[in-house]
């Protein structure tokens, strides 16, 4: 709030495990947007269960429209979900329940017996 109504900052990075979650963050964007500060999701750096909440949130946040950065999953070893993945450089937002991902045990499960 301080740095947003004394004009100190142009931008903002959000990260959600820094500001201790989606609330937290929604509020901190709702301050910068209301500050007329732009801001966007920046450095992931976790499972796609974090990354896919980061794009969930960027995908609602009009003000959030420049060089989020998610999709860094991908350097994960043995990420423990599966349900997004970046593709040509993009992620697409996921169209299922929540947040679009799940344990790989789960979506393994989901897809035989989708197949039965």
């Amino acid at each position: 709030m301080t740095l947003v109504s004394n004009r100190i900052v142009d931008a903002v990075s959000l990260k959600l495990p820094k500001l201790g979650g989606l609330r937290n963050a929604l509020a901190a964007a709702r301050i910068c947007e209301a500050g007329h500060v732009r801001c966007r999701l920046g450095a992931h750096v976790g499972t796609r269960l974090l990354n896919a909440h980061a794009i969930s949130l960027a995908a609602a946040l009009p003000q959030a429209n420049y060089a989020c950065e998610v999709g860094e999953f991908m350097r994960m070893y043995d990420d423990p979900f599966a349900g997004i993945e970046v593709v040509d450089g993009a992620i697409t937002v996921p169209d299922r329940t929540g947040c679009g991902v799940a344990p790989i045990a789960a979506a393994a499960a989901s897809k035989l017996a989708g197949a039965a």
